[in-house]
């Protein structure tokens, strides 16, 4: 009867510690939830832009465009779109409008840049308009991810 009880009691042990072993440093992360990309509509971007300024809304970061393309006259002002990141030059955020047209783009976002190279793009809103002089100048607000 010995022989059994002493098989039991090692068993046991041993059960325990796999037990430890197996959630023994696993943190509780409670589950956040989900916040949909939503996409504004360009009448919501336009109420958002008024007298050459742009407004930001919560959740979304604000940037100068370092360089703005140019674009027809009648698609001067607001816009809606999605960024992406440049392959080629790191810290370098493309600005695209819904129509795939290219609007800008940011330069030394390197922190924002390696989080969207996993989601590969987001949303955005600004505008694009041209100064006395002819050049192009804009801002726009990035969906914060």
């Amino acid at each position: 009867m010995v022989p059994v009880v002493t098989i039991l009691i090692i068993l046991a042990a041993l059960l325990i510690v796999a037990v430890i072993r197996h959630t023994y440093g696993k943190d509780y992360t409670p589950s956040s939830p989900h916040i949909p990309d939503e996409a504004l509509t360009l009448q919501q971007a336009q109420s958002l832009y008024s007298d050459g300024e742009l407004t930001t809304r919560a959740g979304y970061l604000h940037y100068n465009l370092s360089k703005a393309y140019e674009v027809p006259d009648k698609d001067l002002g607001a816009f809606v779109g999605y960024v992406k990141p440049d392959a080629q030059h790191d810290g370098t955020l493309f600005i695209y409008d819904s129509d795939d047209r290219l609007r800008g783009r940011i330069t030394d976002q390197r922190d924002y840049y390696a989080t969207l190279l996993s989601r590969r793009h987001t949303n955005c809103y600004g505008f694009v308009t041209k100064s006395p002089d002819g050049s192009y100048y804009g801002e726009v607000c990035l969906r914060k991810i």
